[in-house]
């Protein structure tokens, strides 16, 4: 008996560890180049005490190119999480995503003085930046949550010189403040 309770505490003991080191995070904010809504659904998965990986999705309002203005662009991201104060019921954390963001390019121009600019192609290259704070209220270390993240977007851009006629292809990247505040479970 003593063997069977110990295997049953074993194995119950790690399925509760492995469900603490899944996490969900679920947010809605305020894109603040237009305040538009948008809203971002995270999975994350802590490899350590304090850094966490993940993948998640996101959908906001903003300007993603010269050309695209005011867009609802979607991006499905890859995400890196550095957890601060976890013994604590009030933690910080830093993230970093690096992904995909969805769009369609319109065929107008933006024209600064002789140089034209254009988007040739469909969506763009996503990157997000943020901290943020988390209280703690459930058993599974679950709670709310309020963010701060710079989202972008880089995309290629092609160059029309209308004094000289000559063409030529340029990165390009544009982006906007978001705050969020949301619940993680």
């Amino acid at each position: 008996m003593k063997y069977v309770l110990t295997l049953f505490l074993g194995l119950f003991g790690s399925l509760v560890a492995s469900a603490q080191k899944n996490s969900l995070y679920a947010d809605a904010g305020i894109c603040l180049a237009y305040l538009d809504p948008g809203s971002s659904i995270t999975y994350n998965y802590n490899a350590s005490r304090h850094i966490g990986l993940g993948a998640g999705v996101q959908e906001y309002n903003f300007h993603v190119s010269a050309t695209n203005i005011r867009q609802l662009t979607s991006a499905i991201y890859g995400e890196l999480r550095l957890n601060m104060r976890q013994r604590k019921k009030g933690r910080y954390f830093l993230f970093l995503d690096f992904g995909e963001d969805f769009y369609t390019h319109n065929t107008s121009y933006y024209r600064d003085g002789d140089l034209r600019y254009t988007v040739p192609g469909n969506d763009g290259v996503y990157g997000g930046l943020g901290f943020g704070y988390m209280r703690y209220t459930t058993e599974r270390h679950g709670g709310p949550y309020a963010s701060l993240k710079l989202i972008t977007n880089w995309c290629k851009t092609d160059e029309y010189n209308t004094a000289t006629n000559e063409q030529r292809t340029e990165e390009w990247s544009d982006g906007t403040l978001v705050l969020s505040v949301g619940f993680k479970f």
